[in-house]
């Protein structure tokens, strides 16, 4: 139902019973702006179908349960839940996301989601990271230490607007793929106006 408006586009609850392994989820809940609850245990990834733009613009949407999801075979979360701007919390830290090479605009305006457990996630495979939490006026912390960043070639943008950020240790990150400013570092921290320091000494950039 997903990409639609009209009838679908003023649909306030979706009760699944049995959603079998679909081969496909792209755009499933597309544009359902008015979607205030839907039970995300039922969703099965089975067949590692790809969930990108899956949530966009469910912009009504506060609460959604993916702490079991089976997301392994995932290799592209783009724009998955990009515009659901009342989503308060978002459990997604039991999450293999070894497979993943694209994270683009997963959580841009998410503005109210203020807990966020990424701290154990793999992301040795990831090249863009671009967007990633733009606009997520409501973080107030975020650990992202540990992660392997060495395949990453683009972070625009990957902060900005990040007003409530206290925090953030990206000392060890590996950025020596990015090339070019422009697509790679532009805009990464702009607007964390709360953040009043940052330690980026350890960063080589000799490549660009």
């Amino acid at each position: 139902i997903g990409g639609t408006t009209g009838n679908y586009a003023d649909l306030e609850r979706i009760d699944i019973l049995d959603m079998g392994s679909p081969d496909e989820l792209y755009n499933a809940f597309y544009g359902l702006y008015s979607l205030q609850s839907i039970d995300g245990t039922k969703i099965n990834f089975a067949n590692e179908a790809t969930p990108t733009t899956m949530f966009y613009n469910c912009s009504s949407l506060a609460a959604l349960d993916v702490s079991t999801w089976d997301v392994s075979g995932v290799t592209s979360f783009y724009g998955m839940f990009t515009y659901c701007r009342n989503l308060r919390t978002l459990d997604v830290s039991s999450w293999d996301t070894s497979s993943v090479t694209d994270v683009y605009q997963m959580f841009t305006d998410c503005a109210l989601l203020n807990n966020l457990d990424v701290s154990g996630w793999d992301v040795s495979s990831i090249g863009r990271f671009e967007q990633m939490f733009t606009r997520c006026y409501s973080l107030s912390s975020l650990d992202v230490s540990s992660w392997d960043t060495s395949s990453g070639n683009n972070f625009y943008s990957m902060f900005n607007s990040c007003y409530a950020l206290e925090n953030l240790d990206v000392y060890s990150w590996d950025v020596t793929n990015v090339t070019t400013y422009a697509n790679g570092f532009n805009s990464m921290f702009a607007a964390c106006y709360s953040l009043q320091s940052i330690d980026l000494s350890n960063w080589d950039i000799s490549n660009f």
